[in-house]
C-alpha cells in the first residue's frame, strides 16, 4: 500500500489530468488550474503562478502595508476537507477556512498556520479574531464564552514539526464539519479544536491563502489544492441559489439582486446553509457536491443555462439523488426537444415557446391551497409577468397547483413574446392559470417552478418572498416552520446587487434618494415637460429617469436640449462627455433614441438630447460657476412604436450633488 501522502501525489496528477471514475469516488476535485489565477483574486503586486504554483512573494523593495491574501472567488467552503502542497521559505502563512472577506485582499477567520521557521506551522490562528485556538500538538475546546481549554494532545509537537520538510514541499490536509477541524500535515494530525462559541464560530465562508506583512523577504507557494465537500452534520441542509446574467431593463430580469436577498434571507433560517453563483453555472467544481437543493433563476430557452453542454444530465443525476430542484420566472423555458422530458421529470412541466404565455398582468391569488410551501402566506396581488399556460405531464400526474388565477380576456388577447395572442390562449378565457406549482417524485427529487420574478420590486413583497422561500426549504427536505419562513430583510439586502446601484457605488455617485432631487415631475406619457433647476453650489449633477409604475417595458426618455448656463455661457451637455452613465436597456446615445434611432417625441424629430430606458443615470461633473440646468423632457416614439402603440410613462429627476 502506499503512503498517504504518495498516494494523493498520484490523485492530484490525474484529477489535473482528468480523473478516473475511482479517482472521482474519492470526491477531491481541483481548485487551481496550475497555470493562472483563474477563479482566484489577488493583488498582483504580491501574488502570481510560478512553476505551477500560486506563489507569493515580498522583498525589502516591495512590502504590503498589511497581512495580503489570494482569495478563491469561485464559492465558499462550509464542511468539507482540503489538501494542498505548500512551501514557505522564511516568514509567515496560512491557509485562511470559513472565513471574511474584509476588504480588497483582507480576510479574518480561520487560518491553518505555517511559517518559515515552523514556530506556527500546524496551529490554528483566527487572523483579525480570538487569536491562536490550537497549537501544534494540542486538542482544544472552545467554550461558548471564548474560553480556549486544551483537552488533550493529538502528538508531540518537536515530533510534529521533525516530519516537516523545511523549505520543500509538504501536504496540508484541513477537515472541518460542522463546529469540528482536524488539521494534518504530511498525514499526520497537527491540532484539533471543537468551537462551541456563538456568534464567533465560522460555519462557511472564504477560502483564502495568506502573505503576512513586515517580513523583508519570503517566498510562499501552493499548488495541487483539490476540495471535497462534506454532507453537512447535524441535520443541516444545503441550498445552492443560481443567478443567471442580467438581463432586460433595469429592475427587470436582475436575478443576480434576487438571488443575493434570498440568500441573504435564508441565511438568517436555523438548520440551513446558503450558497449562491452569479453568472449562471458555478466555476467551483464541487459547487452541488453537498447540495440539498438547487435553485435556478435566468433566462431561459435556447439560453436556458440548465440546458448547456452536460448539464442536464448533471442536474438528472442530482435529481435522482433526491436534491430537490427549483426554478424561477425565465429559467422554467426550455425548448421541447432539448430539456422538455426532463423538466416534466423534475418539476413536473415547463414553459413552451408557442405554448405557454407570458404577458404582464395583475394576478390576484386570492387562496392558496394547504401545503408546507403555503405556511404564513397570505393572499397577495402583483403585476408581473406570470407566466401560464405550462406543459405539464400528461394528466398533470404530481403536480399540485400553488398560484392560480384566472386572466382577464384583454391579457389573453395581448402579444406576448413578440407574438401571440395564441388562439388556443385566448379561446380558454375564464380559465383558471397556475403560475407555481409543485411535485414530490417518489423515490427521487421534490422541484417546483415559478414564473413570477420578472420585476425585481416584487420581491419586496413579504408574501411572494416567504412563497418562495418555503419552497426552498421544502424542496431540499428542511423543516418549513409553522408560520413559513419569516424574512424582514433590510433594503440594501433587498437591493445591494441591483444593476442601478452596483454603477452607483462604481461611479461614486451613491443611490439615488428621489426625495432629494431637486427636481421631479410627474409621470409623463406624451408630450415634454420643461426642466429647470438652481445648480448654483453643485459638484455633480445626476439625470435620472424612472419608470412610471405602469408594468409597461420599452420606457423610452429623452433629454431634450439639455444645458447648463455658468458665469461664462452655456454649455450643452451633449458636446461633453458624462462621467458615468446607466441604461434601463442598451446604452445611452447622444442624438439617438435608447434603440439607436432617431430621437423622436410624437411626431416631432428633436435635432440635440440624450435618448435612454428607464432606469437610467446620466452623471456630469458641474463646471465652477455653474448656475442652472435647463432641459425638456419626453417619451421617444420608439418605446412606444415597441410596446405595440400603447404609451409607455417615466418620471424625470435631477439632483444636485453639493
Amino acid at each position: 500500500m502506499l503512503p498517504r501522502a504518495s498516494a494523493r501525489i498520484l490523485l492530484f496528477a490525474a484529477l489535473v489530468a482528468g480523473a478516473s471514475a475511482a479517482e472521482e469516488q474519492a470526491g477531491f476535485k481541483p481548485i487551481f488550474n496550475g497555470k493562472d489565477l483563474t477563479g482566484w483574486d489577488a493583488d498582483p503586486t504580491f501574488w502570481s503562478v510560478q512553476d505551477g504554483a500560486l506563489t507569493g512573494e515580498c522583498t525589502p523593495e516591495k512590502q504590503p502595508a498589511h497581512n495580503t491574501f489570494c482569495i478563491w472567488k469561485d464559492g465558499e467552503v462550509d464542511d468539507f476537507e482540503l489538501v494542498a502542497k505548500f512551501k514557505i521559505v522564511g516568514g509567515n502563512s496560512g491557509i485562511q477556512f470559513r472565513s471574511k472577506a474584509a476588504d480588497e485582499w483582507i480576510v479574518s477567520g480561520y487560518q491553518a498556520d505555517m511559517d518559515g521557521g515552523n514556530d506556527w506551522t500546524g496551529a490554528n490562528y483566527e487572523e483579525r479574531g480570538r487569536g491562536l485556538l490550537a497549537k501544534a500538538g494540542q486538542k482544544t475546546h472552545i467554550d461558548a464564552d471564548g474560553k480556549v481549554s486544551e483537552v488533550g494532545t493529538v502528538g508531540e509537537r518537536d515530533k510534529i514539526i521533525a516530519a516537516l520538510h523545511k523549505e520543500d514541499w509538504n501536504e496540508y490536509d484541513i477537515l472541518a464539519q460542522g463546529n469540528h477541524v482536524v488539521q494534518k500535515i504530511n498525514g499526520v494530525v497537527t491540532c484539533e479544536f471543537t468551537d462551541d462559541q456563538p456568534g464567533k464560530r465560522a460555519m462557511q465562508g472564504v477560502l483564502a491563502l495568506q502573505m503576512h506583512a513586515g517580513f523583508a523577504h519570503f517566498t510562499v507557494q501552493f499548488k495541487d489544492l483539490a476540495l471535497k465537500r462534506l454532507k453537512l452534520s447535524d441535520g443541516r441542509k444545503k441550498i445552492v441559489l443560481l443567478a443567471g446574467p442580467n438581463s432586460h431593463g433595469l429592475g427587470e430580469h436582475e436575478f443576480e439582486a434576487g438571488v443575493a436577498a434570498l440568500r441573504s434571507c435564508l441565511d438568517k433560517v436555523p438548520g440551513v446553509v446558503a450558497a449562491h453563483h452569479f453568472t449562471g453555472w458555478p466555476a467551483d467544481p464541487t459547487a452541488f457536491d453537498n447540495a440539498d437543493a438547487v435553485f435556478l433563476y435566468a433566462d431561459g430557452g435556447g439560453g436556458n443555462p440548465a440546458v448547456q453542454g452536460e448539464r442536464l444530465a448533471r442536474l438528472d443525476a442530482l435529481a435522482k439523488q433526491g436534491v430537490g430542484l427549483g426554478f424561477a420566472h425565465y429559467a422554467v423555458e426550455v425548448p421541447k426537444d432539448h430539456g422538455g422530458a426532463e423538466f416534466k421529470r423534475w418539476i413536473g412541466g415547463y414553459y413552451e415557446g408557442g405554448w405557454s404565455a407570458n404577458p404582464v398582468w395583475k394576478a390576484n391569488y386570492a387562496s392558496l391551497p394547504e401545503h408546507a410551501v403555503t405556511r404564513g402566506v397570505k393572499p397577495f396581488s402583483t403585476t408581473d409577468e406570470w407566466y401560464f399556460n405550462m406543459r405539464f405531464r400528461e394528466d398533470a400526474s404530481g403536480v399540485l397547483p400553488i398560484l392560480q388565477d384566472k386572466p382577464s380576456a384583454d391579457t389573453r388577447s395581448h402579444p406576448y413574446s413578440g407574438s401571440g395572442p395564441y388562439p388556443h390562449i385566448v379561446a380558454m378565457d375564464g380559465r383558471a392559470e397556475t403560475m407555481m406549482w409543485v411535485v414530490d417524485n417518489a423515490g427521487a427529487n421534490r422541484g417546483f417552478g415559478f414564473t413570477g420574478g420578472h420585476y425585481h420590486k416584487n420581491w419586496a413583497d413579504p408574501d411572494q418572498r416567504r412563497l418562495v422561500l418555503n419552497a426552498l426549504l421544502w424542496i431540499a427536505h428542511a423543516e418549513v416552520p409553522a408560520g413559513g419562513v419569516v424574512s424582514d430583510p433590510s433594503d440594501d439586502e433587498l437591493n445591494h446587487w441591483l444593476r442601478e446601484r452596483v454603477t452607483a457605488r462604481a461611479s461614486g455617485a451613491g443611490a439615488l434618494d428621489p426625495a432629494k432631487a431637486a427636481f421631479a415631475s410627474a409621470v409623463v406619457r406624451a408630450g415634454t415637460i420643461d426642466i429647470d433647476v438652481d445648480v448654483s453650489g453643485g459638484k455633480r449633477l445626476i439625470l435620472a429617469v424612472d419608470d412610471g409604475g405602469d408594468g409597461f417595458a420599452c420606457d423610452w426618455a429623452d433629454w431634450i436640449d439639455p444645458v447648463v448656463t455658468t458665469a461664462s455661457g452655456p454649455i450643452k451637455l451633449t458636446s461633453v462627455a458624462w462621467k458615468s452613465a446607466t441604461s434601463g436597456w442598451n446604452e445611452a446615445h447622444v442624438g439617438h433614441n435608447a434603440g439607436g434611432g432617431p430621437l423622436m417625441v410624437g411626431d416631432q424629430t428633436i435635432g440635440d438630447g440624450i435618448g435612454v430606458h428607464a432606469k437610467s443615470q446620466l452623471v456630469y461633473d458641474l463646471p465652477a460657476g455653474a448656475k442652472r440646468f435647463t432641459a425638456k423632457g419626453g417619451v421617444d416614439k420608439g418605446g412606444t412604436d415597441q410596446n405595440d402603440g400603447k404609451a409607455t410613462s417615466v418620471r424625470f429627476l435631477v439632483v444636485v450633488e453639493k
